[in-house]
C-alpha cells in the first residue's frame, strides 16, 4: 500500500492553519509530509503526503472537508503516481563553489564555506550529493524532502513536448 497526495486549499483566516494542523494530528491521520504554498485570492495550498499506514484516503478527505476554513480538498494521486522535486542547500569547500556550477548553482560564498543550491528529481539530488562526497567536497547539506508537482501545472524543466 502507499501513501496518498492531497492538495488542500485553505482560506488564509487567523488559525485557520493551526486548525487544519491540528485536525491532522487529533484524529491521526498519518500524514508523512506537509507542504505550505500562498494560493489565489487569499488562500493557503497544503499538500499532504500520507504514511502508507495511514487511514484511508476517504476519511482524510472527509475530515479535512469538515472544518469550515478549508475550500476545497483534491485527492492527487498515490505517491508513486506524481511527479516529485527537491531542493538541497551544499555546503562546500571556501572557494571551490565557482568550479561546481555542473553540480549546482553558487548562492553564497563566505570564509567558511561556498553554497551551492541543486535542485531536481530527488534521484538527481542524490546523484549530485554522492558525487560530491565521492570527490570529498562535501562538508554539509539540507534538503528539502520531496515535494510533489500537482498535476496540471507546468514543469519548467520540461521542454515544450513535455520531455
Amino acid at each position: 500500500m502507499t501513501g496518498t497526495v492531497f492538495l488542500v486549499r485553505v482560506q488564509d483566516h487567523a488559525g485557520a492553519l493551526e486548525r487544519v494542523l491540528s485536525t491532522l494530528r487529533r484524529k491521526y491521520l498519518g500524514m508523512e509530509s506537509i507542504s505550505l504554498f500562498p494560493g489565489p485570492r487569499g488562500t493557503y495550498e497544503v499538500l499532504l503526503r500520507t504514511s502508507p499506514s495511514a487511514s484511508p484516503p476517504h476519511r482524510v478527505k472527509a475530515e479535512l472537508e469538515s472544518l469550515v476554513d478549508v475550500r476545497e480538498v483534491q485527492r492527487l494521486g498515490a505517491v508513486g503516481e506524481l511527479e516529485t522535486r527537491e531542493l538541497a542547500l551544499v555546503r562546500v569547500p571556501p572557494g571551490s563553489g565557482a568550479f561546481l556550477t555542473d553540480a549546482g548553482r553558487l548562492i553564497g560564498q563566505c570564509p567558511d564555506g561556498d553554497l551551492l543550491e541543486i535542485t531536481g528529481a530527488p534521484e538527481e539530488v542524490d546523484a549530485a550529493l554522492a558525487d560530491l562526497a565521492h570527490r570529498d567536497l562535501l562538508t554539509g547539506f539540507h534538503r528539502s524532502g520531496e515535494v510533489p508537482i500537482p498535476p496540471g501545472l507546468p514543469n519548467n524543466n520540461k521542454g515544450e513536448d513535455g520531455k
